[in-house]
C-alpha cells in the first residue's frame, strides 16, 4: 500500500534471518524476528547484545531489509530494549560529559555543581 508516495511496510513483509541493509547498501544486521507490529529485533552481535530497529526505518523489502539510514547512524539510534523504541535513554545515543573538575561523568543538566575542591573535601568525607 503507498501513502503519500511512500510504501507502506508490514510487519509480515519481514522474515526471519533476513539481513538488514543500510542505505550505503552494506548489511549492518541480520533479522531474529519481529516484536509485535512495530519493532524488529535483530540478531545478537558479536557481543552478545540484542537490538532493536523501529519497523519505520524500513524503506523496502525484498530479499532483504532495506532501511532508511547509513550502518553507522543507525548502530548509534537502534534499541538494547524493545521496549525503549522512542526512549533516548535504552539508546547508545546517550552521551555523558565529563567535567574536568570532578574527573567523573556528570549528566548533562543538574549536576551536582561542586568545583574541584569541592569535591576533594565531599570525597574525603565518605572515605
Amino acid at each position: 500500500m503507498k501513502l503519500g508516495g511512500y510504501q507502506m511496510i508490514s510487519a509480515t513483509q519481514i522474515s526471519p534471518n533476513a539481513p538488514v541493509v543500510c542505505s550505503n547498501n552494506g548489511q549492518f544486521a541480520q533479522v531474529d524476528h519481529m516484536e509485535g507490529n512495530d519493532t524488529i529485533k535483530l540478531k545478537k552481535d558479536k557481543q552478545g547484545q540484542h537490538h532493536y530497529i523501529p519497523l519505520s526505518w524500513v524503506t523496502q523489502v525484498d530479499d532483504k531489509v532495506h532501511i532508511n539510514r547509513p550502518g553507522d547512524q543507525a548502530m548509534l539510534e537502534w534499541s538494547t530494549s524493545a521496549h525503549g523504541m522512542g526512549n533516548p535513554s535504552s539508546t547508545n545515543q546517550q552521551k555523558m560529559k565529563i567535567n574536568p573538575n570532578l574527573d567523573q561523568p556528570t549528566a548533562h543538566e543538574g549536576a551536582a555543581g561542586r568545583t574541584g575542591d569541592q569535591n576533594k573535601g565531599h570525597a574525603q568525607t565518605h572515605q
